[in-house]
């Protein structure tokens, strides 16, 4: 309403800057720790424990080259809406997933007056294991992958992908305003509101991420999710400038950088 001043300290929710700013940086750690050992590995490798790849899954053999340059063949969005577009708020159906306070299963916040059944988030998953997978390797991009790369990247370092961040990245860097669940460590007013959201969610977005997917997912995505400032974008910028090196610190290998970066993934974008 053009009422609030911008300030230099406001926070924003930076969406798909989250696949670079978040998920990137940390594949980026575990392939120089060797964690990741090669791009040309397929998801299986690192999720392939039937608890969390099923047998029939589709989406075992895609290599995570093709994760990071959207060239997987997967479907751009998260198979989520049916959940999302229930009108009826009364209905059984609405009241088999949602609750307007936390108790029982339903633990997964998506506002202050939402909740979702845990056992949603499995389901889903179980979805988008079952996507088409197209055969071509054009890009098309879908922001399955890098939720599916979250989910690679935590089997390994056996932490939650903010957690990760946080220790790895965020804290080192010095990064005040770079968050997930901003709500948490932030001031509402610091936050941008962005959206009065009318078809799911019934109220203004403010200090609760705006992709419908992220929220799904407690607001910790590999997609989407992060929030923060423009400073604090520009050391993460300025480091990956520097090839890695930051305020006299190294945070990455300048090989690990140029590989990133470079253009010999099949396709001009990089990693």
């Amino acid at each position: 309403d053009k009422i609030t001043p911008v300030q230099q300290n406001h926070v924003y929710d930076l969406a798909s800057i989250t696949k670079v700013a978040a998920t990137t940086l940390a594949a980026m750690r575990l392939y120089e720790d060797g964690k990741i050992h090669s791009m040309d590995d397929r998801v299986s490798r690192y999720l392939g424990e039937k608890t969390i790849l099923g047998e029939s899954s589709r989406i075992k053999n895609i290599k995570l080259r093709y994760l990071l340059t959207h060239r997987s063949g997967l479907p751009p969005s998260f198979p989520i809406i049916d959940y999302v577009r229930i009108k009826d708020r009364l209905s059984q159906e609405y009241l088999d997933y949602y609750s307007n306070e936390l108790k029982g299963r339903y633990t997964v916040k998506i506002t202050d007056n939402l909740f979702l059944k845990k056992d949603v988030q499995k389901e889903v998953w179980n979805d988008i294991q079952r996507s088409k997978v197209s055969r071509s390797r054009s890009f098309h991009y879908s922001d399955l992958n890098f939720y599916i790369l979250q989910k690679s990247i935590e089997k390994q370092t056996r932490q939650r992908l903010d957690r990760y961040l946080e220790q790895e990245f965020y804290q080192p860097l010095g990064l005040k305003s770079l968050t997930f669940k901003p709500l948490e460590t932030l001031e509402q007013d610091q936050i941008v509101p962005t959206e009065n959201d009318k078809k799911w969610r019934d109220e203004v977005l403010h200090g609760y991420v705006h992709d419908e997917a992220a929220a799904f997912f407690g607001g910790v995505s590999g997609h989407a999710g992060l929030f923060g400032r423009a400073e604090d974008l520009a050391v993460i910028s300025q480091m990956l400038l520097n090839k890695g090196v930051y305020g006299n610190r190294r945070y990455l290998e300048t090989e690990t950088v140029e590989f990133f970066t470079g253009d010999g993934h099949g396709n001009h974008r990089g990693l």
